[in-house]
C-alpha cells in the first residue's frame, strides 16, 4: 500500500473557527504597569534626563515638564502656554508657605510615583500645594485622609486649621465634618492653644449655630472674652494708627458679641 498517497481528510470550516477561537481565547494580558511606575520614579530618584529645576524655599528640585504637565493642569499652562513666560525657563521659582515648602519633596514624589506619606501635621501643607497646582486625585486622597482623622486633629490641635482651609477652599464635606465636630465639643476642641489661631470669620460662624454644645452660657461669653484679649493683644503690635486700631477693635467685639446668647455683662471685656 502506498502510504504517501492515502487521502487524509480535511479540517472542516466549523473545526478551523474553533481552533482560532480557541487561540484568541488563550490571549494573556500582561499588566506590568508597577515595573513601568517603578522606571518613571526612577527618573525622580537618580535625576536622570531632567529638562526643569523647581526651586522651592531656596531649595532646587529637577524636575521634568513631562510629567509636571501630565499630573497638573496648573503646570500645564504654566509649562506649555507661551503666554507664560515660564514655559521658556529651565529654572522656576515657586513662591510657597514655609510650611508647604516643608512638605514639596513629598509633593513632587507623588507626582512620579503616586505615593505619599501624609499624617495630621503634613496633610493641610500636601492639601494646600493639591489645590494649589490642582492635582485632583492628590486632593481627594487629603481629603479622605482628614474626614477619617478629625478626632485625632482635635486631640492634637489641628482641629481649627483643618476646619478654616477646608472651610475658605469650599471643600464642604470635610468642613462641615471639623465644624460640626468642633460645635459639638466646643470647650474642648477650642482649647488655649487654638485660641490664636481661631479666626473671627469661624468663630461668628460657629457662635451662629443653635447647636452649638457648651457647659453653660456663660462659657460661650469667657471664651470670647480669651479670644478678645489675643486679639487686642494682636492689634497693639500691628502697627495701625491708634485710631484704626480702636475702630477695628470696637467693630470685632460687636460683631462677636452679637452671637452671644444670653450676654450677662460686658464688663468682663478686655479694656480698650
Amino acid at each position: 500500500m502506498d502510504y504517501l498517497n492515502v487521502d487524509r481528510p480535511t479540517p472542516s470550516s466549523s473545526f478551523m473557527k474553533d481552533a482560532e477561537e480557541k487561540e484568541a481565547n488563550d490571549d494573556l494580558e500582561v499588566d506590568n504597569s508597577k515595573c513601568v511606575l517603578q522606571k518613571i520614579a526612577t527618573l525622580y530618584a537618580d535625576q536622570l534626563m531632567s529638562d526643569l529645576v523647581l526651586e522651592v524655599g531656596g531649595v532646587s528640585y529637577p524636575a521634568h515638564r513631562l510629567i509636571l504637565c501630565a499630573n497638573s493642569e496648573v503646570f500645564q499652562v504654566m509649562l506649555m502656554n507661551r503666554e507664560w513666560s515660564e514655559w521658556r525657563e529651565s529654572r522656576i521659582v515657586l513662591q510657597e508657605t514655609t510650611s508647604a515648602a516643608a512638605v514639596f519633596p513629598l509633593f513632587l514624589k507623588y507626582l512620579y510615583t503616586g505615593q505619599i506619606r501624609i499624617s495630621h501635621q503634613t496633610v493641610l501643607p500636601v492639601l494646600s500645594l493639591a489645590d494649589k497646582y490642582n492635582v485632583k486625585d492628590l486632593v481627594t486622597l487629603c481629603l479622605c485622609y482628614m474626614s477619617n482623622h478629625i478626632a485625632q486633629a482635635a486631640r492634637l490641635g489641628e482641629i481649627v486649621a483643618w476646619m478654616q482651609y477646608t472651610m475658605a477652599c469650599g471643600h464642604n464635606d470635610v468642613a462641615r465634618a471639623c465644624q460640626n465636630f468642633v460645635k459639638w465639643n466646643f470647650e474642648w476642641a477650642c482649647s488655649e492653644r487654638e485660641l490664636p489661631r481661631l479666626e473671627g470669620d469661624a468663630l461668628l460662624a460657629l457662635l451662629q449655630h443653635s447647636d452649638l454644645v457648651l457647659h453653660n452660657e456663660m462659657s460661650a461669653h469667657d471664651f470670647v472674652v480669651r479670644w478678645l484679649s489675643v486679639q487686642r493683644e494682636r492689634l497693639n503690635a500691628s502697627g495701625l494708627p491708634e485710631a484704626e486700631v480702636k475702630a477695628h477693635w470696637e467693630s470685632l467685639v460687636v460683631a462677636v458679641f452679637s452671637h452671644v446668647r444670653r450676654l450677662k455683662s460686658r464688663q468682663a471685656l478686655p479694656g480698650v
